[in-house]
């Protein structure tokens, strides 16, 4: 199990591994300015998922983005903090990291689909 700290800042902020390897690209190069597609070939994803990520971690409080591209910048030393803390954990326990996020995203899923599943009325009486 992941410590709270770390698996409350991934709630937060990392919705896919997409989101987390893009974070952990911007984090460990942060002089550079990424556009979408830097990221997207760097990163072998496609650039509307890229777009995607990039928003929600610019959102997030984590990147700063201009016309030229996103940069790591996170706005408070708390978030700089938690995401040095991410990284360690990540570095050690990397499978804990992936599997917290997927699980995450295949409880989403099932939901979704449960949204849908036909239920049968109980009779009257």
């Amino acid at each position: 199990m992941l410590p709270g700290d770390v698996d409350t800042f991934l709630r937060k902020h990392v919705d896919s591994i997409e989101g987390l390897e893009l974070l952990l690209l911007l984090h460990f190069e942060p002089d550079t300015v990424w556009s979408v597609q830097d990221c997207a070939d760097r990163l072998g994803i496609p650039p509307n998922i890229c777009k995607r990520q990039l928003e929600l971690l610019t959102s997030g409080g984590l990147l700063t983005t201009d016309s030229a591209g996103s940069r790591f910048g996170p706005k408070t030393p708390e978030l700089r903090a938690q995401v040095r803390r991410l990284v360690q954990v990540y570095g050690e326990r990397r499978i804990e990291v992936v599997n917290s996020i997927v699980g995450r995203s295949l409880d989403r899923i099932r939901e979704f689909a449960d949204a849908f599943r036909l239920r049968k009325e109980k009779p009257d009486g």
